[in-house]
This record gives C-alpha cells, sequence and structure tokens, in this order.
C-alpha cells in the first residue's frame, strides 16, 4: 500500500516483493488480509483546499484484481473477523473531525457511527466485536467495549507517546 495506488506483494516471508496493479490512483493507507485471497486495502484523495475522497478496494483472489467499494477515507482499518471491522479516519475540511464506521459484511458495505465527534483518527485495533481502541490527532484515544454503541473518551495521552502506536485492548 501507499502512494498513487501502490500495492506490493510478498510470498516469500519478505524477502522479495513485487507490484500488483490496484487500478487506482489514490494513496492507500490501510491493509489488511483475511487469508492469502481475501483482502481489503483504503485510502483516498485530497482535493484542495479543504475535501477528501475516499476509496476502499477488496480482493478476493491475492491481490491480482480489486473491486472498488465507495467510502470515507480510512487511515486505520481493523477487524474481528472477515466480516466484521472497523474503519477509522477523517472528514478533511476546516472542521477537522473523525469518522468510524463499522462493517458486517466483509466491507462491502459500511455504515457510521453516528453522533461521534473526535479528533481525526489515524489507527483502530479490535480485540473482538465488540472491544476496540483508536487513537488520533492531539493524543485522542477512544475505546469501545459494546460494538461502539458508547465510546469512551476520557483518556488522553501525550500526542508524541501515542503517534504511531498500535494499541491492544489490554489497556
Amino acid at each position: 500500500m501507499g502512494t498513487a495506488g501502490a500495492v506490493l506483494r510478498t510470498d516469500d516471508g519478505g524477502e522479495t516483493w513485487f507490484a500488483l496493479q490496484s487500478g487506482t490512483t489514490y494513496s492507500l493507507n490501510a491493509v489488511t488480509f483475511f487469508d492469502a485471497d481475501r483482502g481489503i486495502t483504503s485510502g483516498g484523495l485530497f482535493v484542495p483546499p479543504f475535501h477528501y475522497l475516499g476509496i476502499t478496494l477488496l480482493t478476493a483472489d491475492g491481490g491480482a484484481t480489486w473491486a472498488e467499494v465507495p467510502t470515507a477515507w480510512f487511515w486505520g482499518l481493523s477487524f474481528a473477523n472477515p466480516e466484521k471491522g472497523v474503519g477509522v479516519g477523517n472528514t478533511g475540511g476546516e472542521e477537522l473531525r473523525s469518522i468510524i464506521q463499522r462493517t458486517t459484511d466483509g466491507g462491502r458495505s459500511w455504515r457510521e457511527l453516528s453522533g461521534l465527534r473526535f479528533a481525526a483518527l489515524y489507527a483502530v485495533s479490535l480485540v473482538d466485536t465488540d472491544t476496540g481502541t483508536a487513537v488520533g490527532r492531539n493524543g485522542t484515544i477512544v475505546r469501545t467495549t459494546d460494538g461502539g454503541r458508547h465510546v469512551d473518551s476520557s483518556s488522553q495521552w501525550d500526542v508524541q507517546r501515542a503517534r504511531g502506536r498500535v494499541l491492544s485492548g489490554q489497556g
């Protein structure tokens, strides 16, 4: 995953890599594979001055072909199982706000979790279908233990400590 739709694949544990055709020129920021064949990647395109266009791509053949699903621009994806997952990102715009969306069909459709207003979110980790943690801008940390029906945002870490971390449900 990367800029201009770049997708790389390895079949030997990372010794060698080869490029796959994703069919998009959008930047791809997040990727998850459920097995050797089925996977999902997401990203977007910034349109000045303040607009983000999102894209999610699904593959069922190890990345040889990709099917496009219009979505928000997800910076992070995490799945509890091949069907149930969450994407997080942000809206762009002058009032940058978070996006948290859930899928129950492997990424073919997404539903925004309503009423959630946080700073932009960049990464998410699900422990199971109910428990997950997302991190984002300005040290934002949000956590759910009921599948996103309620979200606790009382935890605030120093932004330098939170940046680039993948958090598990262990605290």
